[in-house]
């Protein structure tokens, strides 16, 4: 399924570990873009459903332009939440509206690599090393309830860092 809020946890675990080094919403518009391609697919009942973008080097290809678009798609975004959010004395949802190059780069990066690796995963229709080889070698790895709890495990730990940690700088 495309768009599948599974693959943003692993996003969530990266945010909590380097914060100001990765941006989750440049990781977050890289699992958008990239599963555009199957929701063509499927509206168009194309199979497979996962072809080039879903390859590591489609993977590759994307990554400038989505750094390019998505940042400052991103801080846009970002300065909506901040006004639409900012009503509260030491509201904790304000988000930091500028993204670093850098930071950019990495969420773009590892979102990216990471979609065609969990997707590689779980789809038999994935050739992630396309055009170089037609196998999938990562195919039935882990189990889908595995990995879906994986995934499901980090975007949970990630987050609760992330609010722990603002809360105490917040009273610091």
């Amino acid at each position: 399924m495309p768009l599948t809020p599974f693959h943003l946890g692993p996003g969530a675990a990266c945010k909590a570990i380097v914060p100001a080094h990765f941006s989750f919403m440049l990781f977050g518009f890289s699992q958008l873009v990239i599963d555009v391609e199957s929701a063509y697919n499927l509206l168009l009942n194309r199979y497979p459903v996962h072809t080039f973008l879903h390859s590591y080097l489609g993977a590759s290809v994307i990554l400038v332009p989505v750094v390019l678009a998505g940042r400052p798609l991103s801080q846009f975004a970002l300065r909506l939440w901040n006004r639409f959010t900012a009503q509260a004395p030491n509201n904790l949802l304000f988000i930091q509206p500028t993204i670093s190059w850098p930071a950019a780069a990495a969420g773009a990066v590892v979102g990216v690599y990471s979609h065609v690796l969990l997707d590689s995963i779980m789809h038999a229709d994935m050739r992630p090393l396309a055009p170089f080889s037609a196998l999938n070698p990562l195919l039935g790895w882990i189990g889908m309830p595995a990995l879906h709890l994986a995934c499901t495990a980090a975007g949970i730990l990630g987050g609760a860092w992330l609010y722990f940690r603002r809360r105490i700088a917040r009273r610091a």
